[in-house]
């Protein structure tokens, strides 16, 4: 709660929320410069301590703050967000959201990092990464369709958050299960403390049980997903795509790999692409050039002949999008080199129907791509330059500025 530290009489008005023991990172930057304001922290019945503030310059203005900033927002939806039984993510910021698998791995790692910035203390990162372990761990894997947790060692996408059940009917995903296998991995060799040897055995366990080769296919690919009713999916992984990770991980298991010839029979459906000077492996949503780098480093891989790295793709992709988006500005005057980024994100459609809007039509949540042109709705995500930082930083943080300065609040 805040007022103005002149107006002791004034009431206190509310202007955000906090939770738990490290829920006290909150930037105010609603107020007036060269003023003094008051603070305080109140749940239920009880009111805490004034706190008094006085308005400066935006820190934020300071890049490394700025971004600190992010990263620490960033880092805050995964502790908030992880049911504190099980430790498994919501998929979203909304009450009645299921946990997402891909969500719990990308947590695991944020705890490795919280740790390791002072965000929170490493007893605390290392039993919430416990607890998730714990909780994937005694899961149960079946071929059944209800009561189950995966199937072979992997995971279904959605999770019931209190019972690590498969929600919503979804399907058994092993790019998914790689997502969370990496999360696994990297909390793994973190936490290395003579005290932390559970995390490590648990950890080691998880991925030692998930049998890659229950997704091959005769054609040396991997299959795409798995419904415990009607069986495997007909779609494969054909083109560059976030299935680096997954090729990668099946490839390098130590108990159930598939053959080497599964990766060249992946890289085989690449399709090289010329957009605006330049010469680069295709991928229309921006997310299929950033999660499989944020584990490896392909700065000095290579595939398709006459091509760049992968990491050099990467950044090439992310500079064509932004093209795209200036190119755009013409008709969609939001469109600029500052706003840029399309991937896979929520929009502005109801669910996954679409709907007609005065623009054309929109989409709720779809996958998004720019460089070939993929559902392009006009809708941008703060993930598109945020995942491209490493590739693009000056670029990216430009954007991310623009963002945070013209849309905070908005979605």
């Amino acid at each position: 709660m805040r007022r103005l530290s002149n107006a002791p009489g004034a009431p206190f008005q509310q202007i955000g929320t906090v939770s738990g023991r490290y829920g006290l990172n909150y930037y105010d930057s609603s107020v007036a410069l060269d003023k003094s304001y008051d603070y305080r922290i109140a749940t239920g019945n009880w009111i805490g301590p004034t706190c008094t503030a006085a308005a400066r310059a935006n820190v934020l203005e300071d890049d490394d703050a700025f971004l600190d900033y992010l990263q620490r927002t960033a880092f805050d939806y995964f502790w908030f967000q992880a049911h504190p039984r099980t430790g498994l993510v919501r998929d979203r910021n909304e009450p009645w959201a299921n946990a997402d698998v891909m969500a719990t791995g990308f947590g695991l790692t944020a705890m490795a990092i919280g740790a390791d910035r002072g965000y929170i203390s490493r007893r605390d990162a290392a039993d919430r990464v416990l607890t998730t372990l714990m909780t994937l761990r005694k899961g149960t894997q079946s071929p059944a369709a209800s009561n189950v947790s995966g199937y072979n060692g992997f995971f279904y996408h959605r999770l019931d958050p209190d019972t690590g059940y498969r929600a919503e009917n979804c399907e058994l995903s092993p790019y998914v299960t790689a997502v969370l296998m990496s999360g696994v991995l990297y909390v793994k060799q973190f936490f290395t403390l003579p005290n932390e040897a559970a995390i490590s055995g648990n950890a080691t366990a998880l991925f030692n049980a998930v049998n890659w080769t229950f997704f091959q296919e005769p054609d040396h690919r991997l299959g795409y997903q798995w419904y415990p009713d009607t069986g495997m999916d007909a779609y494969e992984y054909h083109g560059l795509s976030e299935a680096k990770l997954l090729y990668i991980m099946a490839i390098g298991s130590q108990t159930h790999p598939i053959p080497p010839t599964f990766w060249s029979a992946y890289t085989s459906t690449y399709t090289a692409a010329a957009q605006y000077g330049y010469s680069f492996i295709e991928s229309s949503p921006l997310f299929t050039h950033q999660s499989s780098e944020l584990y490896f480093d392909f700065r000095r891989v290579a595939d398709l002949s006459g091509t760049v790295n992968y990491f050099e793709n990467s950044r090439i992709a992310t500079l064509t999008q932004q093209r795209y988006s200036m190119d755009k500005k013409a008709s969609y005057a939001w469109h600029s080199e500052h706003f840029w980024g399309i991937s896979d994100c929520d929009g502005p459609g109801n669910g996954s129907a679409s709907t007609s809007g005065p623009n054309g039509v929109y989409y709720g949540y779809t996958t998004r791509g720019a460089i070939p042109a993929l559902n392009d709705d006009n809708t941008v995500t703060p993930e598109g330059p945020a995942g491209s930082f490493m590739f693009t930083p000056t670029i990216s943080l430009d954007a991310l500025r623009y963002m945070y300065k013209t849309h905070l609040g908005q979605s």
